[in-house]
């Protein structure tokens, strides 16, 4: 601390003798120009040119069954086994589950006794009938009726006999069985879920801004995270009438073939979707536009009052856009030079050195 109060000592008193010495020199001072350093950036630059150009939207949709039904019994009876399992495709006709039938069959027998007799019956009075009129025709008619009705009798019967072998409505896969083996049904009750996989149609909520553009029959791309290196084309099958006044979206529907069960129910899809084409269109990379207090800005080559390099700040309104790509309705025209690589780095009016200048291809997609 001594060594430090000495040393401040020591300063103080050359100050003061300096200050002395000074009162009693006589001092000229020359005055130097003073250079001024000049802050310049290099910069690359792009001339615009016209490009075609396809907006496109990316939306989120779900994997939703063409076909979802429940099949339901239509005979009364113990559920006796299954042929398939749960997560198991079956086609339009398969038997999937079978159910008691010993009783019917038994009714069935017992029935076609009682048919066979009263055909001979029948028969045998519609002989004596036709011959010289022997016997009641009173007893004729009623042996008809009553073959008749026991005919229609055994006929619903094996209808029902039929039915206790459960068949797959639709070509589908086996999602859910309602009924355990050994449990009871009745008529109407359900038995499995069946999800036809055929096909799958998915599910797109559009943005309502987007109506008078989107229109069935328009191509799609369609691809799923579980398949990041596939890509499914199809076409939009359905268009919503009505927008969701919650949502603030319509539905539209896609279609895709399932045959191989790629496709999970309920399974989230990307979509992407042409909304408009362009031709002669000023595009430029979302990067180099910056949004201000006046807007949407991006940096142009000009020059300063002497003739040098600076870049100058222009106002924008920007269009569709789609991944790092923007439409630049107006603000720009073909021979402009925009500041690319560089413009983060500059104001308005900052010189600027163009180390590079290319040209925009001849379309954007």
């Amino acid at each position: 601390m001594k060594k430090l109060s000495l040393l401040m000592f020591s300063v103080m008193l050359f100050v003061a003798c300096s200050s002395n010495e000074s009162e009693n020199v006589e001092t000229t001072e020359t005055t130097q120009p003073v250079e001024t350093l000049v802050r310049i950036v290099n910069v690359n630059a792009e001339k615009i040119a016209p490009k075609e150009f396809t907006s496109f939207i990316r939306l989120i949709g779900e994997v939703k069954a063409m076909n979802d039904v429940k099949q339901s019994s239509e005979v009364s009876g113990k559920l006796v086994s299954y042929s398939v399992k749960e997560g198991q495709a079956v086609k339009a006709g398969d038997v999937f589950a079978k159910i008691d039938d010993e009783m019917l069959k038994k009714d069935v027998e017992r029935m076609e006794a009682i048919v066979s007799s009263a055909r001979e019956n029948y028969t045998r009075l519609k002989e004596l009938w036709a011959t010289d009129s022997i016997g009641s025709e009173i007893g004729y008619l009623n042996a008809k009726y009553a073959y008749e009705q026991n005919k229609a009798s055994l006929d619903q019967l094996k209808i029902q006999l039929r039915k206790t072998k459960m068949v797959a409505n639709i070509n589908g896969i086996i999602e859910t069985q309602f009924v355990k083996a050994g449990e009871m049904v009745m008529p109407g009750t359900p038995v499995i879920r069946l999800i036809g996989n055929d096909k799958v149609k998915i599910e797109v909520g559009v943005p309502a801004n987007y109506a008078g553009v989107i229109k069935k029959g328009d191509e799609a791309i369609v691809t799923f995270d579980a398949y990041p290196d596939r890509e499914f084309k199809t076409t939009i099958t359905m268009v919503a009438s009505s927008i969701d006044t919650q949502s603030r979206t319509f539905k539209i529907e896609l279609e895709l073939p399932n045959t191989k069960n790629d496709f999970k129910i309920d399974m989230l899809a990307n979509v992407i979707l042409e909304t408009n084409s362009f031709e002669n269109a000023i595009v430029v990379n979302q990067e180099y536009v910056y949004r201000t207090e006046n807007g949407y800005e991006v940096f142009l080559v000009g020059k300063d009052a002497k003739g040098n390099p600076v870049a100058k700040n222009q106002v924008v309104t920007l269009g569709p856009g789609f991944e790092n790509k923007v439409l630049i309705k107006n603000g720009l025209k073909v021979g402009d030079i925009l500041i690319t690589i560089g413009s983060g780095d500059v104001e308005n009016m900052t010189r600027i050195k163009v180390v590079k200048t290319e040209s925009t291809m001849a379309s954007a997609n």
